[in-house]
């Protein structure tokens, strides 16, 4: 090879060089330019993102109780989201453990935001070419049921969520967010009524008590918030089976159990109990009697969410008494219909409301409802007070 040609060679390759860095530069450029004009539209966006000091969080209803003059719970009002909030103290530390490790591992670690997981979130959604897995916090979640109520996902609304989301840290501790979190988040809709909390959650799939939970419902129930529908353990067991695995992984994982307590778990039976707690309704005439007068007083928003601790004054005791009475009489569905209504004369508080029949065969209330004249049956009432008023019932008046 001559010197020209080696020369030659020399300047195509200086040029190939040339052309690769100055591509390698113009690409680095782009990128960089591209990364200022997020950030520049990130700032900009939290800039003019309200405050969470500006913001009233969303009441989350909770669901009414009616209960009788001894205390017993007579029920809960019929709602389309049922919701009893607890306190930390009634929430299992299963329950809090396979939340963190499910739904956000780094939960105590980050200040509202967990930049890492959104980057393998990113990662993993680009592998798979649909989207996976989220990058959302339990704070995050928390301050998208609490205080955003734009429905639409949006870059922008991950934006003020994450400003929020970083605000809220700074005002509350770890534990409050995460008892928030179990007590507001959806679990799932069963019967047309959603759960709302953990609380629900526990009575609405094991008929139980969220204190009572044994760790396989726990990792169950956890692992619902992500997808309620897509894991709903009634409409999809094997689903619900699958995240129950992933659940408890991530908890042996994370060092809460132990890779036998995880495998013991996984080998529980699914065994659902759908609980009444919610449904089921003692004195159903004289619930459905107290139920217009709420509504008419409070209105059905209040009387369905608005958390009312009803007390009335209806007497178990003597509610069976009247029953008792009743039917002894009048027990034969084809026979004459009857009511009793028993009022202290003292106080006007009614203390019995009984109807012959049945609610199932028939909800309209006599006793309430029927508004039948009272008949010869009032003759001991006129009776009574003129008695009481000093008239002889022996003397016969005539007025004209």
């Amino acid at each position: 090879m001559t010197y020209r040609q080696r020369k030659a060679k020399r300047g195509n390759g200086n040029a190939g060089a040339r052309v690769f860095v100055l591509s390698a530069g113009l690409i680095v450029t782009v990128i960089a330019i591209g990364l200022l004009s997020v950030a520049g539209y990130v700032i900009a966006t939290a800039a003019t993102a309200p405050a969470l000091s500006e913001l009233k969080p969303t009441a989350v209803g909770e669901s009414s109780v009616i209960y009788a003059a001894d205390g017993s719970r007579l029920g809960y009002v019929q709602s389309d989201e049922i919701r009893t909030a607890i306190p930390w103290g009634g929430m299992p530390q299963e329950v809090r453990r396979a939340v963190v490790a499910i739904e956000d591992e780094r939960f105590y670690e980050h200040e509202g935001v967990d930049y890492s997981a959104i980057v393998r979130a990113g990662v993993k959604n680009i592998e798979s070419g649909k989207n996976v897995q989220g990058g959302s916090t339990i704070t995050q979640q928390l301050v998208r049921a609490l205080y955003i109520k734009d429905p639409e996902r949006s870059f922008q609304r991950k934006i003020r969520e994450a400003k929020l989301a970083s605000e809220l840290e700074k005002k509350r501790s770890k534990r409050w967010i995460l008892e928030h979190y179990l007590n507001d988040v959806p679990f799932g809709t069963v019967g047309g009524r959603t759960s709302i909390g953990i609380e629900a959650a526990a009575s609405t799939f094991f008929g139980k008590k969220a204190r009572n939970l044994t760790l396989a419902e726990a990792a169950m129930l956890a692992g619902l918030p992500q997808a309620p529908s897509q894991y709903n353990p009634f409409r999809n067991p094997s689903a619900a089976l699958r995240r129950r695995s992933e659940v408890l992984d991530k908890m042996a994982e994370n060092r809460y159990i132990t890779e036998a307590e995880a495998v013991e778990a996984k080998g529980a039976e699914l065994e659902l109990h759908k609980g009444t707690r919610y449904t089921q309704r003692r004195e159903p005439y004289f619930f459905d009697y107290v139920q217009e007068q709420l509504i008419e007083r409070y209105g059905v928003g209040v009387y369905r969410r608005g958390g009312l601790k009803v007390h009335t004054t209806i007497n178990p005791k003597t509610q069976d008494q009247a029953r008792d009475a009743i039917n002894s009489y009048y027990g034969d569905p084809a026979g004459p219909s009857s009511a009793i209504v028993s009022i202290d004369p003292t106080n006007g508080k009614i203390k019995a409301m009984a109807s012959s029949g049945t609610y199932s065969d028939r909800t309209f209330n006599l006793a309430a409802q029927g508004q039948r004249q009272p008949g010869s049956a009032f003759k001991t009432m006129v009776l009574t007070a003129a008695v009481r008023s000093g008239i002889d019932p022996d003397s016969t008046y005539y007025t004209s």
